[in-house]
C-alpha cells in the first residue's frame, strides 16, 4: 500500500512514472495471470483463492496431478514465501493465513533448464537470459545463488513470448516475459514482469542501447506536452 501511494504521489507530479501507474497496478497481484491466460496465453497450471489446510493440500495434489507443489504469495517478489512442497507443512498455515496465495505444480523443467527472461523494451525485442537455480534449490533469483547466462532464443520461446507480450494490448518502455517448458515441452508463462524487473543488461552489449531508444521517444513526447 504504502508503495503504491508513492508511485500516485509521483504520477500526480510533473515526473513521467514509467511504467503507468494502472499497469503497475494490475501487475501487481498476480492473479492477473487469469486475464492473460483468457488471451489465449499458456500460463502454469493454477489453483487459486485456496484455504492453506491438510485436507485442501491433499486435492490440489491429485487437481493437479503433481508430486510436489509451489505455494507462494499472489503479492510476493524475490520467491520471498514461496515453498517446495511434496507434504503438507503445518507450519504454514499462520504464513497463508488470511493472505491470497497461488498453488501450481513444481515444474522439473526448473532444476532440469532454468526459467527462460525474454525482455522488450518500447515493445520491441532486446534480449533473452536463462536462470538456472544452484544445486540443491529451486529458486533461480540471484539472491539466493540462481546462476545467469544469455541466450539465444529458439523460435518456440520467441512465439511464447510474443503471444504474451501481445496480450498486454499496449506498448511499455519495458516488459519481461518469464517462461518455463511444462512436462509437455511447451513453453508455459511464470511471470509478466511490468513494475521492477531487474533488466539483465549486463547480458547483451546491445541491450542499454536499445533501452536508451526506446525511452528517447517518450522523453520527446513528454517534452511536447
Amino acid at each position: 500500500d504504502e508503495f503504491l501511494r508513492t508511485l500516485e504521489v509521483i504520477d500526480r507530479s510533473r515526473a513521467s512514472l514509467e511504467n503507468p501507474l494502472e499497469v503497475v497496478k494490475w501487475n501487481l497481484d498476480k492473479r492477473y495471470l487469469r486475464e492473460i491466460e483468457s488471451c489465449g496465453v499458456p500460463i502454469v497450471p493454477t489453483i487459486w483463492d485456496g484455504i492453506y489446510d491438510q485436507r485442501s493440500f491433499h486435492r490440489w495434489v491429485a487437481d493437479l496431478g503433481a508430486e510436489e507443489l509451489i505455494v507462494k504469495p499472489n503479492v510476493s517478489a524475490t520467491a520471498m514465501h514461496t515453498y517446495r512442497l511434496s507434504e503438507y507443512d503445518p507450519e504454514l498455515e499462520g504464513v497463508f493465513a488470511g493472505r491470497p496465495f497461488m498453488v501450481q505444480p513444481f515444474l522439473q523443467s526448473i532444476v532440469g533448464t532454468g526459467e527462460y527472461s525474454v525482455f522488450y523494451f518500447g515493445g520491441k525485442y532486446s534480449h533473452t537470459i536463462l536462470k538456472a537455480p544452484k544445486a540443491d534449490d529451486f529458486r533461480v533469483q540471484e539472491e539466493h545463488g540462481g546462476i545467469i547466462s544469455g541466450v539465444e532464443p529458439s523460435e518456440g520461446l520467441m512465439a511464447a513470448a510474443n503471444k504474451a507480450i501481445s496480450a498486454i494490448g499496449r506498448s511499455l518502455l519495458y516488459s519481461r516475459v518469464d517462461l518455463v517448458l511444462d512436462a509437455t515441452g511447451q513453453f508455459v508463462l511464470m511471470e509478466l514482469e511490468l513494475i521492477e524487473p531487474a533488466l539483465y543488461l549486463r547480458m547483451d552489449d546491445g541491450a542499454p542501447a536499445r533501452f536508451a531508444t526506446a525511452q528517447s521517444p517518450r522523453a520527446r513526447l513528454r517534452a511536447r506536452s
